[in-house]
C-alpha cells in the first residue's frame, strides 16, 4: 500500500487529502505515458495552475503532474496540424482567413486556449496550447472544424448517406455540393481505404474454424483472421515472421497439419452390428435385403470434427459429425469420391418406394440407400449409378466388418448438411479438395419424383434430372457404444 496526496483546486481553495491505493504494478502505464511529466512542486510555482497528480508516482518525492489552467473544451487543434496538407496538396494554415499567430487568446485567423504546462526537454517549463479556426479564407469551407477547398469525395467522404458506425469512425463534410461522409478509422476486421471500410480479404476455406479450435485441447499454435464481426481461425506451422516453427505446432505436437486443419487419429474398436430389413411387393412377389445398423466404441478423448476415423492403426475416412441433439451418430466420409448420374435406364422415370420431397432432416441415408437397392431387384434395368458405387465402396486398407462392401451409402440430405456445414475443414483434408470448395455438389438418397433426385449445392438443396451427373460420396455411420 502506497499513500498518494492529490492536491484538489476547489473555488479557488486548494485543499489535500491522503488516499491509500492499492496499485497493480504490471496493469498501470508509467506517469510519462499518460501526460504527467512535471514536478507538482513546479505547477505549484507557477500563477493560477492546479497541479494534477499521476496516481502512480512511487513516492511524494517524486510526485508527477501536470499543470492545469483549463480544459480548453471546444480547441481540439494543435500546433503542427496546421502544417497538414489539405485536399489540394497546400496546408490547411493557407486555407485560413487572416493572419496565424500561435501562442495568443486571439491569433487573427485563430483563438487560442492555453491549457497549462509541460516540461521541456530543457527541464524548464512550456506552454501547452490548443486552437481553432474562426473564419475560413475566400474558396475554402469548414470541414470538421477545419478549412479546405471542398469536400474530397474520392479519397476522404465517399459516401453519400452516413454508413453507420459498425465498420469504424465515422466524419461528415458539407460543401456547395451538400453533405457527405467518410471514415477516418477502421475497426478490426475492416481495411481501411481511401475514407472506405471494406472487410477483411482473408479467405475463409484457409481459416477453417469458426471458433478458437484449442479450447478442448491444445493442438498447436493458431493465426485469427477477423472478417468484420466475425474471427476465423486456423493452425499454422510458421512464425510471425513466416520462418518455420521448430516446436509448439500441430505436427510437433504429435499431431497432423492438413493444410490449415490440425487432426489426430480417432481410434475406435469392439464395432458390433445389428441387423435391419427393407422389403418391397412387386406383383405378389416380395424382395428383402438386410443391412446393418453399426455401434463401436470410441479410445480417444477429445475426437473432433475433421479427426480421422482409425481402425487398427488404419485411417478409413474423415469425421464429418459427431453425436449431438440432432443426430446420435458418428457420421464418416470417405476420403474418394467420384461423379455419377443419381439413375440410369429405366430408373431415370420410375419413382423409388421412398417418400418424395428435400427431406432437410432426414438423417436415414443408409435405410434410404437400402430402399433403393431393394426395389432395384425388381427390375434388371433400374439402374442407380450413384447409389451402387457407394454401396460398393470399401477401403483397401481396413479388415474390419465395418469397413466391408456393403457398410457405406450414399447420405441423404440431412446427412450431406452436415457434410456442407464442414466444407471448409473438408476442403483442408481431402484430396479432392475442389469438390468441398468453391463448388460443393454431392447427390443425395433423397428424390423429389420419378424423374428428379436431390443433391446439396453451397448453401441450397437442389432436386434435378436422375440423368444428370454430381458428386458422390461414400458415407459411414455408427452410434457410440
Amino acid at each position: 500500500m502506497r499513500k498518494i496526496v492529490y492536491i484538489i483546486g476547489l473555488s479557488g481553495v486548494l485543499m489535500s487529502s491522503v488516499v491509500e491505493a492499492k496499485l497493480n504494478k504490471d496493469d498501470k502505464k508509467s506517469c510519462e505515458e499518460m501526460g504527467y511529466t512535471v514536478d507538482y512542486t513546479l505547477c505549484a510555482m507557477q500563477n493560477r495552475t492546479i497541479p494534477l497528480l499521476c496516481p502512480y508516482s512511487e513516492s511524494e518525492g517524486k510526485l508527477k503532474a501536470m499543470c492545469y489552467i483549463s480544459s480548453c473544451r471546444g480547441y481540439f487543434l494543435k500546433e503542427e496540424d496546421f502544417s497538414q496538407l489539405a485536399s489540394d496538396g497546400r496546408p490547411m494554415s493557407a486555407h485560413i482567413k487572416g493572419d496565424i499567430q500561435f501562442k495568443k487568446v486571439n491569433g487573427g485567423g485563430i483563438s487560442g486556449c492555453k491549457a497549462g504546462y509541460t516540461q521541456g526537454s530543457n527541464g524548464q517549463l512550456e506552454e501547452v496550447w490548443y486552437y481553432r479556426i474562426n473564419q475560413c479564407a475566400e474558396g475554402s469551407s469548414f470541414q470538421n472544424g477545419r478549412c479546405d477547398t471542398g469536400c474530397d469525395r474520392t479519397n476522404k467522404y465517399p459516401y453519400d448517406i452516413h454508413p453507420g458506425n459498425l465498420a469504424g469512425t465515422v466524419e461528415g463534410c458539407f460543401d456547395e455540393k451538400g453533405d457527405c461522409f467518410g471514415y477516418t478509422s477502421c475497426n478490426e476486421g475492416w481495411t481501411f481505404d481511401k475514407g472506405r471500410c471494406e472487410l477483411n480479404k482473408c479467405s475463409v476455406q484457409n481459416y477453417p474454424y469458426f471458433s478458437n479450435p484449442n479450447t478442448d485441447e491444445d493442438r498447436g499454435l493458431t493465426k485469427t483472421c477477423k472478417i468484420g464481426g466475425n474471427a476465423y481461425h486456423r493452425y499454422t506451422n510458421t512464425d510471425s515472421n513466416g520462418e518455420p516453427l521448430t516446436e509448439g505446432d500441430c505436427a510437433h505436437n504429435g499431431y497432423i497439419l492438413s493444410s490449415a486443419a490440425c487432426i489426430k487419429q480417432c481410434v475406435f474398436s469392439d464395432c458390433t452390428s445389428e441387423d435391419k430389413v427393407v422389403t418391397y411387393t412387386k406383383d405378389s412377389t416380395t424382395y428383402t435385403t438386410t443391412y446393418h445398423e453399426w455401434s463401436c466404441k470410441i479410445n480417444t478423448q477429445h475426437c473432433r470434427i475433421g479427426d480421422y476415423m482409425t481402425i487398427n492403426g488404419q485411417n478409413i475416412g474423415v469425421i464429418f459429425h459427431l453425436p449431438d441433439s440432432t443426430l446420435d451418430k458418428v457420421l464418416v466420409a470417405a476420403t474418394t469420391s467420384v461423379s455419377k448420374t443419381w439413375g440410369a435406364n429405366e430408373a431415370t422415370y420410375l419413382d423409388t418406394p421412398l417418400p418424395n420431397g428435400q427431406r432437410p432432416t432426414d438423417y436415414n441415408g443408409k435405410y434410404n440407400s437400402y430402399v433403393i437397392k431393394n426395389f432395384s431387384k425388381s427390375n434388371d434395368n433400374y439402374n442407380y449409378p450413384a447409389l451402387d458405387y457407394a454401396i460398393s465402396y470399401a477401403p483397401s486398407n481396413c479388415n474390419d466388418a465395418i469397413c466391408n462392401e456393403g457398410e457405406w451409402y450414399l447420405p441423404s440430405i440431412g446427412e450431406l448438411n452436415f457434410l456442407h456445414d464442414n466444407r471448409y475443414l473438408m476442403y483442408n483434408i481431402m484430396p479432392n479438395s475442389s469438390r468441398y470448395y468453391s463448388s460443393f455438389s454431392f447427390w443425395s438418397s433423397n428424390e423429389n419424383g420419378a424423374d428428379t433426385a436431390c443433391f446439396k449445392n453451397v448453401g441450397i438443396v437442389y432436386c434435378w434430372p436422375k440423368t444428370f451427373s454430381y458428386h458422390t460420396v461414400p458415407v459411414l455411420s455408427f452410434t457410440l457404444k
